[in-house]
């Protein structure tokens, strides 16, 4: 009994589903009853935007334009209904437009038949306009190259030189360069080719909606065999008092220059623009540029070499030197407090690390102290193997004493 009524119980929901079902089905397609729908986001397309042009506006950049449609209609086309059945426009030409938010009416071309539009004649769009703006920028190359060995490329040439870009001023004034862009691959001949431009951004990002007056430029790229030369580094001036140059090093030693054989035949060196040493005043280093001779020109890369420096200081070393004794007179005993001497040498650094106290000789001359006492006199300091870059500084007073020395009397026969 309870399995039955459990049972019967449970046909019940179904019954009631079916009938539901059954009914909305007779409701929709039977009556069909008229029904209101707001199809939302609709989007809008935009004609003839070029005309703004003659009023020198543009459009602001990434706007979306979109309306929400109230349709009425019966129910079974309304549940049908979808975005791509309607076609809704707006042509800027049709309108006198000024720099700002603009409410322009938009214009329905397509919509279903059988469907009502109820708010058809109060549609529109907001459109922000902005200042049209032209600028004109000089074309930095980015053309990879690579040559067959033995093979140089030149610098390309570019024509035009200059580009004119025009847009929407927010647009325009993102753009940084305009860069020609392209590769070539193991050429050995001259290359003359069009290549596409781009507007970049700071971050060397592509600008987009902007025009620009041509899309592409015509690029000579002249390859040449070169000749490998070596590169003098020129100086004029001279360093500070108390400095000499150490060391002067360039990051290359040779360039690789280029153009008619004939003239390459004659060059045997080229030089660099003069490095004036009185503007250092220790180590340092800077960029110079390498003086290309007349009719040729230079790899690529090698037009500036950068030139290291080292310079040497006058410093002082004290040393301690044995000294000797000259022209102590007979009869006197000159007996010195020590027998070494400090004495201070000044040399360039990288130099009096090599000097010894064996590059030292010191004498102490007492031949002018002939009465008994205590004196105190510098020895007189010579060097030895040493040019006239070294130079004597402070030399210790050496103090002693002098003492006439008791002469020995024989002794005498006394008488017993």
């Amino acid at each position: 009994m309870d399995k039955r009524d459990k049972n019967k119980r449970g046909i019940v929901p179904v019954i009631c589903l079916l009938l539901s079902i059954g009914l909305w089905f007779y409701v929709t397609n039977v009556e069909n009853p008229r029904r209101s729908y707001e199809l939302k986001d609709v989007p809008v397309e935009i004609y003839n935007a070029e005309t703004l042009v003659d009023s020198k506006l543009a459009l602001v950049p990434d706007q979306k334009f979109y309306v929400n449609l109230k349709l009425e209609g019966y129910g079974s086309d309304i549940y049908k209904i979808k975005e791509s059945d309607f076609k809704i426009t707006v042509d800027l030409s049709d309108y006198a437009l000024k720099k700002g938010e603009n409410k322009i009416p938009v214009s329905i071309e397509k919509s279903p038949a059988n469907i009502n539009i109820k708010n058809d004649s109060s549609l529109t769009i907001s459109i922000m306009l902005e200042e049209l703006v032209e600028k004109s920028f000089q074309i930095k190359p980015r053309i990879s190259i690579t040559t067959k060995s033995g093979f140089f490329a030149s610098e390309p040439d570019i024509n035009p030189q200059e580009i004119q870009v025009s847009g929407a001023q927010s647009l325009v004034n993102r753009v940084s360069s305009i860069v020609v862009t392209g590769e070539e691959h193991d050429v050995s001949s001259d290359v003359k080719s069009s290549y596409k431009l781009e507007p970049l951004d700071s971050a060397d990002k592509l600008v987009e909606g902007v025009h620009l007056s041509q899309d592409v430029v015509d690029v000579v790229i002249k390859i040449s065999q070169g000749k490998s030369v070596p590169l003098k580094i020129n100086t004029v001036g001279q360093l500070p008092a108390g400095m000499k140059l150490k060391t002067l090093e360039a990051t290359r030693k040779t360039v690789e220059l280029l153009g008619p054989k004939d003239l390459l035949d004659k060059i045997t060196e080229v030089q660099s623009t003069p490095l004036d040493l009185s503007t250092f005043n220790g180590d340092g280093e800077t960029n110079l540029t390498v003086v290309i001779p007349e009719g040729l020109s230079i790899k690529q890369g090698e037009e500036y070499v950068n030139v290291k420096l080292t310079v040497s200081k006058i410093v002082s070393k004290n040393f301690e030197v044995a000294f000797t004794l000259k022209g102590a007179l007979e009869g006197l005993k000159i007996t010195p407090t020590k027998n070494t001497v400090k004495v201070s040498i000044s040399g360039y650094d990288d130099e009096i690390e090599n000097v010894t106290v064996d590059n030292i000789k010191a004498e102490l001359n007492v031949e002018s102290f002939k009465d008994e006492g205590t004196f105190s006199v510098s020895p007189i300091v010579t060097l030895i193997g040493l040019d006239e870059k070294f130079t004597i500084g402070n030399i210790e007073k050496i103090e002693f004493t002098v003492v006439k020395e008791v002469e020995q009397k024989p002794e005498e026969n006394i008488p017993h």
